[in-house]
């Protein structure tokens, strides 16, 4: 039982103080975390050789949109940008010279 425990993510030291039933939620919440990430990848891969065979490129806006959702692009990403840190042209240069 351990074995597959950490085969399936999870800390060995968390795994002495479970009873069987917290086991066996741990794993069905492991199952259900790889199942998800099964899917993940199968939707990309698809979605992925859909768009190679594309003759004209989707906007993202489009691709991101959700069912019944509008999507502002512009707005994500000026709130992407005021998260980030304010930093001048000179400082950004000093900081490649230190980095080189």
């Amino acid at each position: 039982m351990l074995e597959r425990y950490i085969e399936a993510g999870h800390q060995a030291e968390a795994f002495w103080g479970l009873t069987l039933r917290l086991y066996q939620i741990h794993m069905q919440g492991a199952a259900a975390r790889i199942q998800r990430d099964h899917d993940h990848a199968k939707a990309m891969a698809w979605l992925t050789a859909g768009l190679s065979r594309a003759a004209k490129m989707p906007k993202l806006d489009r691709l991101l949109q959700r069912d019944g959702e509008i999507i502002d692009t512009g707005f994500r990403l000026s709130t992407i940008k005021a998260q980030l840190p304010v930093i001048t042209m000179a400082e950004w240069a000093a900081r490649q010279g230190a980095m080189g």
